[in-house]
């Protein structure tokens, strides 16, 4: 099974072609440096190639979706490998850059299929959680839990802030794997459709383009979700003692504390979540903080998507079609 690849889009092509031309190249040179690289794609146990691409998922908004005026291409660059560079002028439909531009770089990628699915993913800029909640939605569908055999990487590069974050938490909170990277282009490359690093310097230290980030995971379990839940009921603050009393008294989560003493209570979920402000303490009494308010909005989507039975859709062709409205699926 391939990479499922997601992306944000603004009015850039190349944040997305330039990174897909990066892949190409070393999927084809295909060397030992190459074969570490892609050696997380697949099946544990898959002896064929990895690394081919399964789908593009763009996030973008609806201006650059629909092709309107304010989401048109900005000036770019047309760099083809020993080619004449050609430059284009602002006005392009991004759809109509992308269908140009992606298939001659997708055909080398796609591991012979001869085709890709390619999924646009309307966010706004202006509303976060709206926009958190489609990236989640999105990721969850792409590889549902327990799912073998589909990896997702996510690049960071275009589109803006509010989509990339968005994506970086939605992977962090759901908990499944992922790649995570942005790609860089010197200044003066940086309207280039395809990557400049030099064929001999890809997967080397002197390979200044693809840049990888750690991934924190950031899931709270069932029984730090009790501990908040349990203050929130409260809504005051409360002796830590206490609260560990009651939630030993919790028929649906007092096994998680029994054995507990208040001192390993302490340490396993007050001080951690003291660190991050989700809650306060001092003077042995515990509240809720500032920062479970931040959160629990994402939780809560996560949660959902999360719960069985929840109807959260197990694949991105469900996804596209329960939610026609800002899902659109094609084959590119």
């Amino acid at each position: 099974m391939g990479v499922y690849h997601f992306m944000g889009l603004g009015r850039s092509p190349g944040a997305v072609s330039a990174a897909i031309s990066y892949l190409a190249d070393r999927y084809e040179r295909d060397d030992i440096s190459d074969k570490q690289f892609f050696s997380g794609s697949g099946e544990a146990a898959q002896t064929a190639k990895r690394g081919d691409i399964q789908g593009l998922v763009l996030f973008t908004t609806h201006e650059v979706k629909e092709g309107e005026r304010h989401g048109l291409a900005l000036d770019y660059l047309e760099n083809p490998p020993k080619k004449i560079r050609q430059r284009h002028v602002a006005g392009e439909r991004m759809s109509q850059v992308l269908n140009r531009v992606l298939p001659p770089l997708l055909r080398r990628l796609d591991g012979g299929r001869g085709k890709v699915e390619l999924y646009w993913c309307e966010i706004d800029l202006a509303h976060p959680y709206l926009t958190f909640e489609r990236a989640a939605r999105a990721l969850h569908a792409a590889k549902p839990p327990g799912e073998v055999g589909k990896e997702v990487w996510i690049n960071l590069t275009g589109g803006g802030n509010v989509i990339n974050l968005a994506l970086q938490l939605a992977a962090g909170l759901l908990g499944h794997p992922a790649r995570v990277y942005y790609t860089y282009m010197p200044s003066e490359d940086i309207s280039c459709l395809y990557h400049t690093t030099p064929q001999a310097n890809l997967g080397t230290e002197r390979d200044r383009f693809w840049v990888e980030i750690p991934l924190i995971y950031l899931g709270l379990d069932a029984a730090a979700l009790a501990v908040l839940q349990t203050l929130e009921t409260l809504d005051q603050p409360v002796r830590d003692q206490d609260l560990l009393s009651i939630l030993k008294s919790d028929p649906a989560h007092g096994p998680d504390f029994q054995s507990l003493s208040l001192q390993d209570f302490q340490r396993k979920y007050l001080l951690p979540m003291r660190g991050n402000q989700i809650v306060l303490t001092g003077r042995n009494m515990v509240a809720i903080g500032q920062g479970w308010s931040i959160l629990k909005r994402y939780y809560e989507i996560v949660a959902a998507l999360q719960r069985p039975g929840g109807g959260a859709e197990t694949s991105l062709g469900a996804l596209a079609g329960n939610n026609p409205s800002w899902c659109r699926q094609e084959t590119i």
